[in-house]
């Protein structure tokens, strides 16, 4: 199995229902004929807070994401739609679908964060990478966290089955006395529906 880039792409929308944008895109991938695109929307969710759908996309190129925020863009029906997006890559291709075993359903959450000191990333991203539930009655574990381009410094995606425990993981982030040294800011995009295999 390779191992992809993580790609994230934001959209507000300006008008239309966020499932039919969902239902648009969410089975979006490279021609299959086309053997120098390898890509594919991994999830896509409508989300809480001040933008309306997230799109996680795999990607064998960085210039894949460019091309797929394109296509949002100039696609007749969407392009009414969407007022604005902006995207975030991870660095490091370094994903690995193969990898997500559990067959249950979850909410899905992905935090950005800001760091105070640039040079981090890989040091934060190595001590949560694997964080998962170890307690009774609790089921969440971070899928992935990567240091990303764009405005925030790293992207963390996590899966959850009660809202309590997105609460746990972000106070913990925060608060951990070393992580709290390090972390300027975070931002969090909660998805809309427990709909996420894995």
């Amino acid at each position: 199995m390779p191992k992809y880039y993580k790609g994230y792409i934001l959209i507000r929308l300006r008008l239309g229902s966020e499932w039919k944008v969902v239902e648009k895109v969410r089975n979006l991938k490279s021609r299959e004929d086309d053997e120098d695109e390898d890509w594919y929307v991994f999830y896509c969710t409508p989300i809480f807070g001040s933008w309306d759908i997230l799109l996680e996309i795999c990607l064998s190129k960085h210039e894949e994401l460019d091309k797929l925020n394109t296509f949002l863009n100039i696609d007749e029906e969407l392009s009414k739609m969407i007022e604005e997006s902006i995207t975030f890559i991870s660095m490091k291709n370094n994903f690995d679908a193969s990898k997500i075993k559990s067959q249950n359903l979850y909410y899905r959450a992905y935090v950005l964060v800001r760091l105070k000191k640039i040079g981090l990333e890989e040091k934060i991203v190595n001590e949560i990478k694997d964080l998962r539930s170890t307690e009774y009655g609790e089921d969440w574990l971070i899928t992935y966290a990567s240091p990303i381009y764009g405005g925030w410094d790293l992207l963390v995606a996590i899966s959850f089955s009660k809202l309590y425990e997105l609460d746990k993981i972000i106070t913990n982030l925060r608060s951990e006395k070393e992580l709290s040294t390090i972390i300027e800011e975070t931002t969090t995009l909660i998805g809309a529906k427990q709909n996420f295999m894995g």
